[in-house]
């Protein structure tokens, strides 16, 4: 890994939590390039912030995470059934449900 792709974890500088949100606030501008893992990226950013008691963060993170399942269709029935993989058919069914 070079000096420059490794996470920023300084305690009086950018968080690792701040560079993920900074990393999946891009994708919001190009939904050509959205994917299942930035459903649960947004989860997981939500889930710390709420953990932390930044709520208004928290808040934002776990709608991005529900749009980002509307877009990707997961939110259809009929979704699950074209899935070729009955395994990441039931995961994605599984983080659909937990969102």
């Amino acid at each position: 890994m070079a000096a420059d792709d490794q996470l920023p974890v300084s305690l009086n500088g950018p968080t690792i939590l701040d560079y993920l949100s900074a990393q999946l606030a891009g994708i919001v501008s190009n939904l050509d390039d959205l994917v299942f893992e930035h459903v649960t990226a947004s989860y997981a950013i939500f889930v710390a912030y709420d953990k932390i008691k930044k709520s208004r963060s928290a808040w934002y993170y776990l709608q991005l995470a529900i749009t980002f399942i509307q877009i990707l269709g997961l939110d259809h029935p009929e979704t699950y059934a074209t899935l070729p993989d009955m395994r990441w058919a039931t995961l994605s069914l599984k983080v659909y449900y937990t969102v």
